[in-house]
């Protein structure tokens, strides 16, 4: 016999409703006063219900991402409570997810083989090379472009491109969208740096060259 166990609901595809009923005319009549009062205490108990419906409503939501952090593979930190940086990553999953600027759309080469070199592998290459540059900066041993990118042609996600091909294609990646962006960035210079970073270790963790 099939069993009749349902299987678990999921809260992230349920939709949010407030908890609290919505005041009827019936609820109103029991309290036994004139037409144009009902009316006056109708508006003050609706006006009410829909201020607490707001902040049900965002008590609701508040408790669902976590769950969607969960989604993404995103984890707290030890005190149960999400970085900075997690908050950047789950923006950049849902925009890749859900945004049509985010989308990828690998480009077609004559010969009809699928390019390798879409937005998102440029964006990957400018956020390794950045991120890379940084670290040996950190360490007191600056790296030019030239020589981040020859590090990156011997790790195995790259090393199928070459170190010529990585530098053509970083520098045609400093006119995308993602260098674009942390250019535009306007925040204080001190945030700026931890956003960026942010930012770039996300992208860099959401795209696979080896694939």
């Amino acid at each position: 016999m099939p069993s009749t166990r349902r299987a678990p609901s999921d809260p992230l595809k349920e939709k949010i409703r407030p908890r609290r009923a919505r005041p009827t005319p019936q609820s109103l009549l029991t309290a036994g006063v004139g037409l144009d009062e009902l009316m006056q205490v109708g508006e003050r108990q609706f006006e009410q219900w829909r201020h607490e419906a707001k902040l049900d409503v965002i008590v609701q939501a508040l408790q669902k991402l976590p769950l969607l952090m969960a989604r993404y593979g995103i984890a707290a930190e030890a005190d149960g409570k999400f970085s900075k940086e997690a908050w950047m990553h789950l923006a950049l999953y849902l925009a890749l997810d859900h945004e049509p600027g985010f989308q990828v759309e690998f480009e077609q080469e004559r010969v009809g083989r699928p390019s390798a070199w879409n937005g998102a592998m440029l964006g990957k290459l400018f956020a390794d090379v950045y991120l890379l540059r940084q670290e040996r900066a950190e360490a007191g041993r600056p790296l030019t472009v030239s020589a981040a990118c020859q590090v990156l042609s011997r790790r195995a996600e790259w090393k199928r491109f070459g170190h010529k091909v990585l530098v053509n294609r970083y520098h045609e990646a400093t006119k995308g969208a993602l260098a674009s962006t942390i250019e535009k960035m306007e925040v204080d210079p001190r945030l700026k740096t931890e956003l960026v970073l942010g930012l770039l270790e996300a992208w860099a963790g959401a795209v696979d060259p080896a694939k």
